[in-house]
């Protein structure tokens, strides 16, 4: 009888694996004569000739794309040859994947871990472990085809915290070497308050109000057009601040950063040093009456406004008088009286 082979004319593997094909016929006393040639791409491994039925050779593909190998097999029983048979062997190349080692975001954005592989149509599956106050991060356990990983992370916490990102690379079925990139989360910065806006009377140093930036770093920043004033220390959240100048509005921002990479938190307080006030002159006109008659008080000369008027019959214990202009028109007065306005 002519001897023929049954077994499957095609195999296909990953790179790095053993071919574990086994030469059948159609009669169990054939026995076969082989010979391997690659006949596209790159394959190593193989060997080049032989007579067993079993083929095991490891073979590597170290190109990007599919490598083919041939094996042509001739069976024989006794002296007579039979059918010959190719054997296509297609070896699958293992993608070898890139990603950056390490990245660092602000909180809330997206982890934006770029994958880049050697052989086209790869997909991805990653696991990922999260430092304590991370949320956002995924595992992919199912084959995905993407270029990135996009996840938005969270950091909760005050400190900046990474994820680990470990991603395996498929070509079809074959993994290739995972890798490895870690993303380093920073903290949004606590909220600036700067304390409130202040109307003061003096010159002299005064303690800004800001909160306690810790465990961030603060700082203070004089934006407004004024000469500049000296901070004791501009990263104190309760620095004091000389070389105020009276009439003028000062605006320091108060600054709170977790990352020099990421937005701060900044907030303004106005401080308005006010022009110490001038009491000017207060004039009656006439400043001498008669009994039961009454007369006009002018003031002049004032800087600032008036708050109230006072009046005394002794030069002592006095009385409020609801008035804010700069003229007083006295009752009828029946005795020596006094008047003063405050500034």
């Amino acid at each position: 009888p002519t001897a023929f082979i049954t077994s499957p004319p095609t195999a296909e593997l990953c790179s790095g694996q053993p071919l574990n094909y086994t030469i059948t016929a159609n009669n169990n006393l054939a026995t076969f004569a082989w010979s391997a040639s690659v006949s596209s791409g790159t394959v190593t491994g193989f060997t080049a000739s032989g007579t067993s039925a079993n083929l095991n050779d490891v073979l590597t593909n170290t190109g990007n794309v599919d490598g083919v190998l041939k094996y042509n097999i001739l069976p024989t029983i006794g002296s007579c040859p039979g059918t010959p048979f190719v054997l296509t062997v297609t070896v699958h190349p293992l993608p070898v994947l890139t990603v950056p080692p390490t990245l660092d975001i602000c909180n809330n954005q997206a982890a934006n871990v770029t994958l880049s592989s050697t052989v086209a149509n790869t997909t991805y599956t990653w696991t990922s472990t999260a430092g304590a106050d991370i949320t956002g991060n995924t595992n992919q356990t199912t084959v995905l085809t993407t270029n990135s990983i996009q996840d938005v992370l969270n950091n909760s916490g005050t400190v900046a915290e990474t994820v680990t990102y470990t991603i395996t690379p498929y070509n079809g079925t074959c993994p290739g070497t995972p890798v490895t990139s870690i993303v380093t989360v920073q903290p949004t910065p606590k909220a600036s308050i700067p304390g409130p806006d202040q109307e003061i009377c003096s010159t002299a140093p005064y303690t800004l109000q800001g909160n306690d930036p810790a465990p961030f770093t603060g700082k203070w920043t004089q934006i407004d057009a004024n000469p500049a004033v000296t901070f004791s220390d501009n990263t104190k959240f309760n620095a004091v601040v000389t070389g105020l100048v009276s009439g003028n509005i000062y605006k320091f921002q108060w600054t709170i950063t977790a990352s020099a990479s990421c937005p701060a938190s900044s907030n303004v307080v106005t401080i308005t040093v006010d022009t110490p006030p001038v009491g000017g002159i207060a004039a009656a006109n006439p400043a001498d009456i008669c009994l039961g008659s009454n007369s006009q008080v002018n003031l002049t000369g004032q800087l600032g406004s008036v708050v109230q008027w006072e009046t005394s019959i002794d030069n002592a214990t006095w009385s409020l008088i609801s008035n804010t202009t700069a003229t007083l028109v006295t009752p009828v007065l029946t005795q020596t009286t006094y008047y003063r306005a405050l500034i």
